[in-house]
This record gives structure tokens, C-alpha cells and sequence, in this order.
């Protein structure tokens, strides 16, 4: 014990000697004063920053980008308008998928985040468990057969407050196992990650 505090006061005494130096030290220089900048400077940083935001592309080009993008959006949401329905719960789904499907778009092109990839991909999961949620859980072409093999040893962890029985789905017990569990697993992932969906 006596050793550590004979050692700690050591350590003590080389780090005053060390402050005493470097204040007395001659060839210490004194501090200097910001450098000034011009505003050429700030304009030509600016200027980098707004090429960079563009994916390097010129003022006149990215604004008739932004105008075509904005007219596909147009486009692609006044035909979702044109099939409103206000009895159906389908048409909410519907609005949300097209809406996660607009900001993967955004994240594939214009993603500035190390994790992008990361979010890009939750957002397409997002948008997978609604196609599955839209479709009752038979998104599959052939309306015979489900799309893949439903686990159903875990089916009583996804409960959903459901106006149908399970044998109104048309292909039983799995298919209405795969609607709850994509309702379910969606709701969760947007409760965990939604904030997390910014650039």
C-alpha cells in the first residue's frame, strides 16, 4: 500500500514538472489568430456541398431530375387514389407499402449513411410483410399453394384481434398463420426501427 502511494506521488511530481516546463518552454509559439475567409471561399465550399448532395450532377440537370421524380410520384400515387376504397382495412396497407416502397427508391439512390444498406433493408422487409399482410398471407400466384413452408410449432406467439375465422382462409391453418405473423413481425419492426428511417 505504502509502494502504490509512493508511486502515485511520483507520478504527481514528473506531471507538475511537466506543466512548469511546457508554460516556461521558449519555443512554445503563441496562438495565432483564425485565418480569415473570403467569401469567394464560402461560396466555392457551398457549392461543393450542394455537387455532393447532387451526386455530382449540375444545378439545371438535378432539378429536372427532382421535377421527373416528383411527376413519376404524382403518377404512381394518383393511381393508388383512383382505387380508394373507405371500408377496407387493404387500403391503408396499400397507402403505407407504396410509401416504404417510394423510401427504399430514395435510399437505393441517394443514401448518404455508412448503414443505409442496413435500412434499405429493413424497409424492404417492411414492405415484403405488407405485400404478405395485403395479399392474406398468400402473395403466391398460385392460389392452391402457399408461397413458402409456415412454421406453425410457434403459431400462439402471434395473436391478431381477427373479425374471420381461421377457416375462412381458403388454404386453412397456414395461410392464416402466415397473415398473422407478417401482421405482427411488421408492426414490431416499425415500432422498433421506424425513427431510425432518416438521411
Amino acid at each position: 500500500m505504502a509502494r502504490l502511494e509512493a508511486q502515485d506521488q511520483k507520478w504527481r511530481r514528473e506531471r507538475q514538472q511537466c506543466r512548469i516546463m511546457l508554460k516556461e518552454s521558449p519555443c512554445s509559439e503563441p496562438e495565432r489568430a483564425p485565418k480569415s475567409i473570403t467569401e469567394e471561399e464560402i461560396k466555392a465550399d457551398v457549392q461543393a456541398q450542394y455537387g455532393h448532395w447532387r451526386h455530382g450532377m449540375t444545378k439545371k440537370d438535378w432539378e429536372m431530375y427532382q421535377r421527373l421524380l416528383h411527376k413519376q410520384k404524382m403518377l404512381k400515387w394518383a393511381s393508388l387514389l383512383s382505387s380508394d376504397e373507405d371500408f377496407d382495412y387493404d387500403y391503408i396497407f396499400r397507402v403505407l407499402q407504396l410509401k416504404i416502397d417510394r423510401c427504399v427508391d430514395y435510399w437505393r439512390r441517394f443514401s448518404h449513411l455508412e448503414n443505409g444498406d442496413h435500412i434499405r433493408g429493413q424497409m424492404e422487409l417492411a414492405s415484403r410483410l405488407l405485400q404478405i399482410i395485403i395479399e392474406n398471407g398468400n402473395e403466391n400466384k398460385d392460389t392452391d399453394s402457399l408461397a413458402s413452408r409456415v412454421n406453425l410449432r410457434n403459431k400462439d406467439r402471434f395473436c391478431v384481434r381477427w373479425c374471420y375465422p381461421d377457416e375462412a382462409f381458403h388454404l386453412g391453418a397456414e395461410q392464416a398463420v402466415r397473415f398473422k405473423k407478417a401482421y405482427c413481425l411488421f408492426f414490431k419492426l416499425l415500432e422498433d426501427n421506424i425513427l431510425h428511417w432518416w438521411d
